[in-house]
Order: structure tokens, then C-alpha cells, then sequence
């Protein structure tokens, strides 16, 4: 895991520059043209001549600011004082808590990527200890032989765990039992990781390649939701073979 650790430190140093900076204002008497913010609050006393834009930021058009285009403030929230003008439409889509500007929102990135890491090495180990589980290969079989319909099988079967999951959850009691499911497609993530990490030889670098692309941003998404369904598909459709019904589907197939 030493090398996404070091990716970590490279893209925090990379992230805290861009957002850590003062505080945007447009002073009385000052004029500027169109206006983009991201992570911080922006205050107008003077004229921006074009739209505004403040992305996890507030906006505060003082008793004295004109804005001649429109305003936009994503995750925050728009102030117009007395006095104020804003030629355009005003477009505000708020967030329900504070969401952090600065070297607070640079912390909660870095404890994301962290906890990100931490997770692809919990998910890689478990999946190294999977491959000494017998029964592993014959699931390896089901989901190689016939991907498109295990591919299938594991889509709808996720559908349906996630969607029953949510309905659970809206209950105290039930939230346990959604709980339960969540374990499940975590499961069987770490029996598709298992597979695809046997199809590589098994070995501490293959190990160590799959944790760091477990690692990247969508690409880990995409590469753990592929194994998750095509383990899940697989799963089902082993365990149905000696059901009598798994069995007519194996002579299909």
C-alpha cells in the first residue's frame, strides 16, 4: 500500500492550494466581469458585469452590488441586502448541512482518500484469503463460462438488494436487516475481487495492482461494481444448480 499512500500525499498537496484561499470580495467602487467561485463565500458591494457563479460557497449581494447577469450558488445560499440588484434570475440549490470551505474541506478530502485506502486494503486481504476457500473455483467457473448471463443474473439481483435495502432502511428495525444486505453485496465484491485476482496469478503484485486501482476514483468504482455484480450473478446461479432448475440452465447454457 506504499504506493497509494504516496498518491495520497501528492494529490493532498495538489488539493489544499486550490482551496484554501481568503475570502472573494467585490469592494464598493470595484467593477469586475463574470464571476466563478468553488469552496468559497463571495460578497458584492461593488458591480460584477456577468453572471455569478459560487459553487459550496454563500453569496451576499450588499445594499450597494449590482450583478448584471444571473446568480447561481450551488450548496450554499444567496443574500440579497436591501438595496441590492441582480439583473438575471437567481438559481440557489442549498445544501441540507454546512458543507466545509478551506483547509476544512482539504481535511475532509484527505480523510476520504485515507479511508478510501484503507478500505482497498481491507477489501484486497479479504480477497487473498478468499482464494484458499475450495469452492471458490467453481463459482470462478460459473461467472468465466457464461459472463453475459451471470453479468445479468448479478445486475437484476443488485437491483433488487439495493432497491429492498432502502425501503428497509426507513425503519430503526429495519435498518438492521438493510444493514444485512449492504454486507451482502460487500461480500460478494470480495468473492469478485477473489476471482479476478486468481485470473492474475494470485501473487502480492497482483494483489498490490488491485488495491491501487481500488484506490483511483471511477476507476475503483467501476472495477468493484463489475465484480460485485458479476460475483453475485455467479453465486446465484451456483447455488441454484442442484435445485433441479440450475441444472436444466447448465444443459441450456
Amino acid at each position: 500500500m506504499a504506493r497509494p499512500l504516496a498518491l495520497l500525499l501528492i494529490l493532498a498537496g495538489l488539493v489544499v492550494p486550490s482551496v484554501a484561499q481568503a475570502e472573494v470580495h467585490v469592494r464598493a467602487g470595484q467593477h469586475v466581469g463574470r464571476l466563478t467561485v468553488f469552496a468559497d463565500d463571495v460578497r458584492i458591494d461593488g458591480v460584477a458585469a456577468g453572471a455569478v457563479t459560487v459553487i459550496d460557497g454563500d453569496l451576499t449581494v450588499g445594499p450597494a452590488g449590482r450583478v448584471s447577469g444571473r446568480a447561481v450558488v450551488l450548496g450554499g445560499h444567496a443574500h440579497l441586502l436591501p438595496g441590492s440588484h441582480v439583473d438575471g434570475d437567481v438559481f440557489q440549490v442549498s445544501s441540507p448541512v454546512d458543507l466545509p470551505g478551506g483547509w476544512a474541506l482539504a481535511g475532509v478530502l484527505g480523510v476520504l482518500l485515507v479511508g478510501r485506502a484503507i478500505l482497498a486494503w481491507l477489501v484486497m486481504e479479504l480477497a487473498q484469503l478468499m482464494l484458499r476457500e475450495r469452492h471458490l473455483s467453481t463459482v470462478a467457473r460459473e461467472a468465466l463460462a457464461y459472463p453475459v448471463r451471470t453479468l445479468l443474473v448479478g445486475v437484476l439481483a443488485g437491483f433488487g438488494i439495493g432497491a429492498a435495502s432502502l425501503l428497509l432502511a426507513v425503519t430503526l428495525l429495519g435498518l438492521v436487516a438493510a444493514a444485512a444486505l449492504w454486507g451482502l453485496l460487500l461480500a460478494a465484491g470480495v468473492v469478485g475481487m477473489s476471482i479476478v485476482l486468481a485470473e492474475l496469478g494470485g501473487d502480492a503484485k497482483a494483489a498490490r495492482l488491485l488495491a491501487f486501482a481500488l484506490f483511483l476514483p471511477i476507476v475503483g468504482e467501476a472495477l468493484s461494481s463489475l465484480a460485485t455484480v458479476a460475483a453475485l450473478g455467479a453465486l446465484i446461479r451456483t447455488v441454484a444448480r442442484p435445485a433441479g432448475l440450475g441444472r436444466l440452465g447448465h444443459v441450456s447454457s
